[in-house]
């Protein structure tokens, strides 16, 4: 039963994400990959960046890194604490891999 339930909410994450970048179709790629970084467990603000860059295969500029991040947490998607962030809930990281680039 539990595992049903998890798959249930990691299925409603995953519309929920789908609905948010089918909103923001130029950065779809860049939100996915903050969240794939969060998942791996990267908690600072450049480690993250690192990783998306290294998965992008492209620099973000540090403003826009900072736009897209606090567009996430603003959304609910993310949490920042203790001078880093993390996933607001933990079955996001299984409705990330859903997302399709």
């Amino acid at each position: 039963m539990l595992k049903a339930e998890k798959e249930k909410t990691s299925l409603l994450l995953a519309h929920e994400l789908n609905n948010f970048l089918k909103l923001r179709p130029a950065a779809k790629d860049r939100y996915v990959e903050i969240i794939r970084a969060l998942a791996l467990g990267a908690k600072k603000w450049s480690e993250i960046k690192g990783y998306a860059e290294a998965k992008l295969g492209e620099a973000i500029p540090p403003k826009n890194f900072t736009e897209l991040l606090n567009k996430l947490v603003d959304s609910g998607f993310v949490v920042k604490e203790d001078g880093g962030y993390r996933l607001a809930d933990p079955l996001l990281a299984e409705a990330a891999k859903k997302i399709k680039l």
